[in-house]
């Protein structure tokens, strides 16, 4: 994400849409944070067609984590009472966006993806360096 702060962006084309799919599936399952690689490839689309990517990319993300993770036993109750603490919020992020996406042109959504990938790396880090 630094290289694109500076102007530098993949081209999008089949072979790099692959290789940051499976950054991004790498990246969710090892730090939960799995966006900036497709929202890298994707910095030139129409903020629409990017929120529309970016959404069905982490929907079958989850659904494919959820699984595999239900299947080898890896969900506890806890996790579920938590998740279903946090389903009021989600549906609240999902209102207020649907008012907010209408003064989001593609420099500002592509300032934002700056800024929350930046701050997801800096917490990463911090996380690893505090434990």
């Amino acid at each position: 994400m630094t290289l694109s702060g500076v102007g530098w962006s993949p081209k999008h084309n089949t072979p790099n849409t692959r290789a940051a799919g499976v950054a991004s599936g790498f990246l969710g399952t090892s730090t939960s944070i799995d966006g900036p690689p497709m929202a890298l490839i994707l910095k030139d689309f129409a903020p629409a067609r990017v929120r529309g990517t970016l959404s069905g990319t982490f929907v079958l993300g989850c659904i494919i984590s959820l699984v595999t993770l239900g299947t080898a036993g890896q969900i506890s109750q806890r996790q579920l009472t938590t998740a279903l603490a946090y389903l009021p919020v989600a549906f609240a992020g999902l209102f207020v966006a649907q008012h907010l996406n209408r003064f989001i042109d593609t420099a500002m959504l592509n300032r934002i993806v700056l800024v929350v990938a930046v701050t997801a790396a800096i917490a990463l880090i911090a996380q690893s360096i505090i434990g």
